[in-house]
């Protein structure tokens, strides 16, 4: 048996309520620690997301390559003459050299660091810094194809806007499912606080009859399920936590993205989701017990 504290004023009778062996509490247990741990990769995957939108957005979609490809006599006369005209272009901040050895860095995630790139046509390529409220590009384009034929200029637009569209609907997403989860999780809760009070119904008839508030009966009931509750979701955050943080990173060699693990004050987010995991259960136990004893006393 376990006892609530007394109830009313003087002396008061206490409230016999069962608690729950380890076998009623597993399958409450086992689906606290599941949510809160798919909450928190779902949390992790939002925080991922919306950073993959900012750097594919921000200073990624500013940025434009500028290859010479053709006759290699002429390659040196067509990169004088592309330098002019990005010179002279409005909207151009800046131009960098992009020499073998880096081309070679960028290449070797996808060929291999064995490959050779002697047998390869490397262009000759360029780096271009742009402001894009400013730039024509397809003026750019034309003058470039005119001076330096064979020449490409990419602004990489055809790259990032799909990636930044998907980084969105990939928060979008997330959002959504982590509202399907709340809302699962609350069923579970609801559901188990409907358990107790099938099974503790006719003490807790004796007592309301006595004059127990709603609040002590809520206590009463809620009090061995919320602990469960408790201990499961922090076990279960921590464990996708745990997880997470032994992904890779975004500045592990070969991982070209961003990692899925929180980064800096990010972290912060899994204890908030187990303490707003805990007060969902609360809340939800606390209105449960109330309507019930409204639609039975």
């Amino acid at each position: 048996m376990k006892f609530s504290v007394p109830f009313g004023t003087g002396a008061a009778p206490v409230l016999p309520f069962r608690a729950a062996n380890r076998r009623e509490r597993a399958p409450l247990a086992l689906a606290c620690a599941v949510l809160a741990f798919f909450a928190v990769l779902l949390l992790c995957l939002g925080l991922t997301s919306a950073r993959l939108a900012e750097t594919w957005g921000g200073g990624r979609s500013e940025a434009a390559t500028l290859q010479i490809l053709g006759d290699p006599t002429l390659v040196e006369e067509h990169s004088r003459a592309a330098l002019e005209i990005l010179r002279d272009t409005p909207g151009v901040l800046g131009v960098r050299m992009i020499d073998i050895e880096e081309q070679r860095g960028l290449l070797e995630p996808w060929i291999g660091a064995d490959v050779s790139l002697d047998s390869l046509p490397l262009p000759l390529l360029m780096e271009v810094e742009t402001d894009r409220t400013v730039l024509d590009v397809d003026g750019l384009r034309a003058a470039l194809d005119a001076a330096a034929p064979g020449s490409v200029f990419d602004d990489h637009r055809s790259t990032w806007l799909p990636l930044i569209f998907t980084a969105r609907w990939l928060m979008v997403f997330s959002g959504f499912a982590l509202i399907l989860l709340t809302a699962v999780f609350m069923g579970v809760i609801v559901q188990a606080v409907r358990l107790r009070l099938a099974e503790n119904r006719g003490d807790i008839g004796v007592i309301y009859g006595l004059g127990a508030e709603d609040g002590e009966v809520a206590r009463g009931i809620s009090r061995d399920l919320l602990k469960t509750v408790a201990v499961w979701i922090v076990a279960g955050t921590a464990l996708a936590g745990i997880l997470v943080s032994m992904l890779p990173q975004g500045s592990e060699q070969g991982f070209f993205l961003v990692g899925i693990a929180p980064v800096g004050w990010e972290w912060i987010w899994l204890p908030l989701v187990a303490l707003v995991a805990f007060l969902l259960a609360w809340a939800g136990a606390g209105v449960t017990v109330r309507r019930w004893l409204r639609r039975n006393f």
